[in-house]
């Protein structure tokens, strides 16, 4: 299958964009893509075994985008109890899930008022990741060059996170911090055991405070 194909059977797919919002972020996708490959091997976004078109397309675009509308409720649930509707990427790297989140919510009119932090410490990828906001001409999202100790507190309704792992009572104590106390942390696992042992981490971690609470998007 060509690669144009494989992104537009797979927007198509997942279910929740019109057929005007798949091509729209099946434009600004493809301009991502073209970065991705033109820095990935200089920064090492993603790993050597899934640096191809294809495999970035399925492992990376597609997995972060399965979550968007569940994320969608999340920042729509806490905004009702006070919070604003604000989400962020902690440790974006190469963007994911936070530019694909971003790119389809860009396009969606009843995701359009999310706006998109993503936190990342390398000041490289940081500069990649400003670059392809750019490039795309994303109104919703900004980049913040910081760690997750570092960055404000208590101002977003959503923080998902990939990379993290694994979870430790501290990174969850920063975490919980920067959410907004209706807010949500979403934790992306590849596999749904996976997801059930965070759970679980949390659970027995002692750290969960306010009214903040947790989800899990994993694989079955």
């Amino acid at each position: 299958m060509e690669q144009s194909q494989l992104l537009e059977q797979g927007l198509a797919l997942l279910g929740f964009l019109s057929d005007e919002e798949q091509k729209k972020a099946r434009a600004l996708f493809e301009i991502y893509l073209t970065e991705l490959e033109l820095c990935n091997k200089v920064l090492k976004l993603t790993s050597a075994s899934e640096s191809s078109r294809a495999n970035i397309i399925v492992r990376h675009i597609f997995d972060s985008l399965a979550a968007l509308p569940h994320i969608g409720l999340l920042v729509d649930q806490a905004e009702q109890n006070g919070a604003p509707p604000f989400a962020a990427d902690i440790g974006s790297g190469g963007g994911f899930p936070g530019i694909p989140l971003a790119v389809c919510a860009s396009v969606m009119p009843n995701l359009q008022k999310i706006r998109w932090t993503l936190i990342e410490r390398t000041q490289k990828k940081c500069a990649f990741l400003e670059n392809c906001a750019a490039l795309m001409k994303l109104p919703n999202v900004c980049v913040e060059n910081t760690t997750l100790a570092k960055a404000e507190k208590k101002r977003f309704a959503v923080c998902v996170f990939r990379a993290l792992h694994p979870l430790t009572p501290r990174s969850l104590d920063e975490l919980l911090y920067l959410t907004d106390e209706s807010g949500f942390l979403a934790a992306y696992k590849a596999r749904g055991n996976t997801a059930r042992n965070a759970h679980c981490e949390i659970k027995q971690s002692g750290v969960a405070r306010g009214k903040t609470q947790r989800a899990f998007f994993g694989r079955a």
